[in-house]
């Protein structure tokens, strides 16, 4: 896959980095739920050589209350906003189709959808 000049290739290693914009990640226990936070550890993801960043705003942890897609796409739109374009690819951590929508139509480039896309088929 070509992106901006830049050759992606599943037969090497791409680095991905993990934003998880929430209040209660289980991996990094919420220090990027703040926009400024989540920004920071982004462009820190990529100087470290990133070449995707996956952000998710809602948590999938065990026993996490679901949020609405209009919360989530209220935590998402800030950070999306102040993302440089076209310098990485930036992927979408979010099981609900107004989210994933509204994230493509904001320069997002990847959906990861934990369920696959089926937990749309059951609401």
């Amino acid at each position: 896959m070509i992106f901006n000049k830049n050759k992606f290739s599943i037969l090497s290693p791409t680095i991905v980095g993990i934003c998880n914009a929430t209040k209660d990640s289980f991996s990094d226990g919420g220090k990027n739920y703040k926009t400024s936070d989540a920004l920071k550890s982004i462009n820190q993801m990529l100087s470290d050589g990133a070449q995707i960043i996956d952000i998710g705003a809602e948590s999938t942890r065990p026993g996490s209350d679901p949020i609405s897609y209009k919360d989530e796409i209220r935590k998402l739109s800030p950070i999306l906003k102040k993302l440089p374009k076209d310098q990485f690819l930036i992927s979408i951590d979010s099981s609900k189709i107004e989210t994933q929508e509204f994230a493509l139509e904001n320069g997002a480039h990847i959906i990861n959808d934990v369920f696959g896309g089926s937990n749309d088929l059951f609401h």
